[in-house]
C-alpha cells in the first residue's frame, strides 16, 4: 500500500510532500483543520506549536509526536462536537465547502459529527 493511497496524520502536508518528493501524499494535515477549527488563532506550525496552541503536553523526543498529532485530532474534532464552540454557526456552509475543495477528507471525517452536534 503506497502513502499516497492511505490517509496519514500530517503536519503541514505541503511541506512534508515537498520534503519528500512526493506531490500526491495524501494526510489529513492538521494545521488545516486547526485553521477550520479556530480561523483567527494562530499556531506555530510544529509539534510544539500545536501541542501548545491546544494545550497538550509537548512531546518529550521525536518518538511522542505520532501520539500527539492524535491527541490533536481527537481534541480538535471534539470540539466540533462542542456546543460552545464560538465557530459554529458559519461552520456548516464553511463545511460543505472543504468538502469539495483541498480538505475534502477531513470534511468527510468531520461532517458525521458535525451534524450529530449540530442537530442536539
Amino acid at each position: 500500500m503506497a502513502a499516497a493511497d492511505t490517509p496519514l496524520l500530517l503536519l503541514n502536508a505541503p511541506l512534508v510532500a515537498s520534503r519528500l518528493g512526493y506531490p500526491d501524499l495524501s494526510g489529513l494535515d492538521l494545521l488545516e483543520l486547526f485553521a477550520f477549527v479556530y480561523p483567527a488563532r494562530f499556531c506555530v506550525p510544529t509539534p510544539k506549536g500545536l501541542a501548545h496552541a491546544l494545550e497538550l503536553e509537548e512531546p518529550t523526543s521525536d518518538d511522542g509526536v505520532p501520539a500527539l498529532l492524535q491527541q490533536a485530532a481527537g481534541k480538535l474534532l471534539e470540539t466540533c462536537e462542542s456546543a460552545s464552540w464560538t465557530e459554529r454557526e458559519g461552520a456548516w456552509s464553511v463545511l460543505q465547502s472543504l468538502g469539495q475543495a483541498a480538505l475534502g477528507a477531513w470534511a468527510r471525517r468531520a461532517q458525521p459529527t458535525y451534524s450529530q452536534a449540530r442537530k442536539g
